[in-house]
């Protein structure tokens, strides 16, 4: 609540002040000047931009004088039955959803953008429900883990005294949430081209983990990305970033995963594998023998949802018989 009352954790009522906070990253939900939408960080989101109610009609807004209750209230706003329409408190805006045209809405699967207005529509009223138990206990567990992560690459940002413009345009697609986090952390650890060069900055200790620390994220991206086709298919694009990086065999174990998990769920990899790529992902077999892995990305090559892949099999056929 933005306000301090007499009982804490009373009853929210009509017209209360409270914020909208996004659960898993923290963020506020916050105005913009232009009447637009925007989560905001914790440091950023001030009170009169971030102030919202519950009003139960567009209509009545004199709810009558306010009047301390002991204990903690009448529950007037009752879960799953009534009706609540959010109201920005220094605007008096409506939170609402912007029309779409009548084409995009045929397209179907089109998600409506929240908005503030003046109005609104009819339909925008909404009901509380309780988060499951399993919900909430999720939302927890990704809210620390983006916590921790964040600390992690604050503390890289400091050893390198880098900032976050170094690492714009890193070739890698760029996805908000959890794969994002994982992507930066890896991305400053590569800034160190051995143990040695990162334990000179953040000592023996950790530069004894770098190897290990750095396999394990490319092991955790595979792990966020394996079976979903929308993730992969970012990745496809973005093969000669993530082939490149085979170079550091450090980590490219954890390479072989996320390579593997792209070439299975994502089909447009495979029109944009070239010569070039299959040649590199050989030559781990000179470096690291017979490789489970090296030899699971191969496979993922020649065959496609139980299709044939003959221009791979080909070229991998033509590079094997020269080792």
């Amino acid at each position: 609540m933005v306000y301090h009352y007499r009982w804490s954790g009373s009853h929210t009522r009509w017209g209360q002040p409270f914020r909208l906070r996004h659960v898993t990253t923290g963020k506020y939900l916050s105005i913009m000047e232009d009447k637009g939408l925007l989560l905001m960080d914790k440091e950023k989101a001030d009170v009169k931009s971030t102030a919202f109610c519950f009003r139960p009609s567009k209509e009545k807004l004199d709810l009558g004088p306010k009047r301390e209750v002991d204990g903690m209230g009448v529950p007037d706003i009752k879960y799953g039955d009534s009706v609540c329409y959010i109201q920005h408190v220094a605007t008096c805006l409506w939170l609402t959803y912007q029309a779409m045209d009548a084409k995009c809405a045929r397209m179907g699967g089109v998600q409506r953008k929240a908005i503030m207005h003046h109005e609104g529509h009819m339909d925008d009223g909404l009901t509380l429900s309780r988060s499951q138990h399993e919900e909430s206990r999720t939302a927890r567990v990704i809210r620390s883990t983006v916590f921790l992560f964040n600390r992690f690459i604050r503390g890289l940002d400091t050893l390198s005294n880098f900032s976050l413009s170094v690492f714009q345009g890193s070739g890698h697609p760029s996805e908000e949430g959890m794969i994002n986090l994982v992507l930066e952390c890896i991305d400053r650890l590569h800034v160190y081209s051995s143990a040695a060069h990162f334990a000179e900055v953040a000592g023996r200790e950790a530069g004894e983990a770098w190897r290990s620390t750095l396999n394990s994220l490319y092991e955790l991206l595979a792990a966020l990305i394996r079976g979903n086709r929308k993730n992969c298919a970012q990745f496809s694009a973005s093969l000669d970033w993530l082939i490149s990086r085979l170079e550091r065999l450090e980590a490219s174990s954890g390479i072989l995963e996320v390579l593997h998990c792209v070439l299975v769920e994502s089909p447009e990899a495979l029109n944009i594998i070239k010569e070039g790529h299959i040649k590199s992902i050989i030559s781990l077999l000179d470096k690291h023998g017979r490789n489970h892995k090296v030899l699971d990305v191969l496979c993922s090559l020649c065959v496609c949802h139980g299709v044939a892949v003959r221009s791979n099999q080909h070229l991998i056929c033509d590079n094997l018989l020269l080792l």
